[in-house]
């Protein structure tokens, strides 16, 4: 484009040529500010992505929670229903809960570990905590029954 001198222009050219220049300004400001609304779009993007990944950890953790309270639920069930482990047979049958019951924990252990390590993967430092304690209640009550069998 050939540049322009003002002094050859009428006044009327040189208003329209300053005129032209002025929404050039007003038209930079406007372009700077929906880049900065972009850049803020896409970063409450990745904000929401990740805590929907928090979320569904913690909701995996909590599902575990509450079968892991089932499990223990359903063995105190079973011995609060009069067994005095007095027989073979109930000594038997305490050994096929207790050793249905460590498998389960085995399970929920593996289940909190994959927790933990995908927690520490995403850098959440409480979820992965919280699977931590799990994990320790878990393999502390495998421990146990363990010793028992």
């Amino acid at each position: 484009m050939p540049s322009i001198h003002l002094e050859s222009l009428s006044p009327f050219g040189r208003l329209a040529v300053k005129l032209d220049n002025d929404f050039v300004e007003l038209a930079r400001p406007h372009e700077q500010s929906t880049a900065a609304a972009k850049l803020v779009e896409e970063r409450a993007q990745v904000v929401h992505k990740r805590k929907q990944q928090q979320n569904e950890l913690q909701e995996k953790l909590a599902h575990l929670e509450k079968c892991a309270r089932a499990a223990n639920t359903g063995f105190a069930d079973f011995r609060k229903n009069g067994i005095s482990v007095s027989s073979e047979d109930e000594k038997a049958q305490l050994k096929i809960e207790l050793e249905k019951l460590h498998r389960q924990i085995a399970g929920f252990i593996e289940t909190a570990q994959a927790i933990k390590e995908d927690a520490a993967q995403l850098k959440f430092k409480g979820v992965e905590r919280e699977a931590e304690s799990i994990l320790s209640t878990l393999k502390s009550s495998r421990r146990k029954i363990s010793n028992v069998l």
